[in-house]
């Protein structure tokens, strides 16, 4: 399915659930849930059930608030990116750490070596993991949803005209990143050589386990 067909598809089904069709609310989450499934389990884990809930309850609770000019996944993942924000903050209270909001390497970097079929797909995920958090929702929102620069300005909070030299930085310090925790030259060599279609193939990678990599808290 294209992308402007599932725009369309998701712009009839609003103005249904609008009109107060519950059901085209139910269709439009069933729709988008793996992708917020995605954005949440490869850094929570079990966690992510309850910010997957809030995330879609803040679409409900403004659903007559989106604008029509914004389509429906770059608000959702908007949504999403506060909600994740407000978590860390949270966590950070709670843990009594001074970390700097928006890197989640380390603990809570949740995507799985083990789940990687290749050495190079793990070598990307530490590296990915390395990377500040707006980096790596750059990255992800560009090779994973397949979203464009405008949306993914939307999502950060960011003018469109910065997200194609932001991908291309973003780009850069990751495969940086891979040169530094590849375990030999030739598997650096490899996931530089091939970087997006490896980045491609992290999309569907289950978060089976934490990864232990220690984050790079500098933007």
């Amino acid at each position: 399915m294209s992308q402007a067909t599932t725009e369309i598809e998701d712009a009839e089904l609003l103005a249904r659930w609008r009109e107060g069709d519950a059901s085209a609310g139910d269709a439009l989450v069933r729709r988008h849930f793996d992708s917020i499934h995605r954005f949440f389990s490869h850094r929570w884990g079990v966690d992510a059930v309850d910010l997957i809930q809030r995330t879609f309850l803040a679409l409900c609770q403004s659903r007559e608030a989106i604008p029509d000019d914004i389509g429906l996944r770059p608000y959702l993942f908007g949504i999403a990116r506060k909600t994740l924000l407000m978590q860390q903050r949270r966590h950070a209270r709670k843990e009594g750490k001074l970390e700097r909001l928006g890197s989640v390497a380390g603990a809570h970097a949740t995507l799985s070596r083990a789940a990687a079929e290749r050495e190079e797909q793990r070598t990307l995920l530490v590296a990915l993991r390395r990377l500040p958090l707006e980096v790596q929702l750059t990255i992800e929102l560009h090779y994973w949803e397949g979203l464009t620069t405008e949306e993914i300005g939307h999502v950060l909070s960011v003018p469109s005209g910065t997200i194609k030299s932001r991908l291309s930085r973003a780009r850069k310090r990751l495969q940086e990143e891979v040169l530094n925790v590849a375990s030999s030259q030739e598997v650096a060599a490899a996931t530089v050589r091939d970087f997006d279609a490896w980045a491609k193939s992290l999309r569907n990678l289950a978060p089976l386990s934490r990864l232990d990599a220690d984050g790079d808290q500098d933007e």
